[in-house]
């Protein structure tokens, strides 16, 4: 058992555990420890027209730290995105937003307080781009992602519903 009012997250208890039954998670890293691991990518960002993109947790967490890293990636020409909750302050949020090249918000934290949306209709994934995408890079293999199953679909169903939205599965 851990007492949260006394732990301070050293990770002592980790290797004082006796049943080995803790961990921790994560590590610590630098901009440039991240950008290294970021440019073994490159040639791929450079063949997709495609780039590296912060989420996880929530990039917004740590925004100096994010901040700091994609100017490092605009520094070396590498496409950046930032998908997030926009679980942050408004100051973070606008100052961080313009800094990528791609700004990706989840919504559905706030969508069902709006009282004017009332239905949600899933579009399973279309492949109709396959032949465009060949033609333009012949490399490209970002569009062979599988159509979702019914059951699949069914499941993004069910878990909306919950949230109180009338759903419409194809649009």
């Amino acid at each position: 058992m851990t007492d949260s009012q006394r732990c301070v997250r050293c990770g002592v208890c980790v290797t004082g555990c006796p049943g080995g039954a803790r961990e921790i998670i994560g590590r610590r890293r630098t901009v440039a420890d991240c950008l290294a691991e970021v440019r073994k990518d490159v040639i791929f960002y450079d063949q997709s027209g495609g780039g590296v993109t912060f989420s996880g947790g929530e990039p917004l967490m740590q925004p100096e730290f994010l901040s700091a890293l994609l100017e490092a990636c605009r520094a070396e020409g590498i496409r950046t995105a930032v998908d997030t909750t926009c679980h942050a302050g408004r100051q973070i949020v606008q100052r961080l937003a313009p800094a990528a090249d791609l700004f990706l918000c989840d919504i559905k934290q706030f969508v069902q307080a709006l009282r004017t949306i009332r239905r949600v209709d899933i579009l399973p994934y279309n492949r109709g781009g396959l032949e465009k995408a060949v033609r333009l890079a012949s490399a490209v293999n970002l569009m062979e992602a599988e159509v979702p199953s019914l059951d699949a679909m069914a499941e993004i169903a069910e878990i909306l519903q919950g949230y109180g939205f009338e759903v419409r599965i194809g649009g």
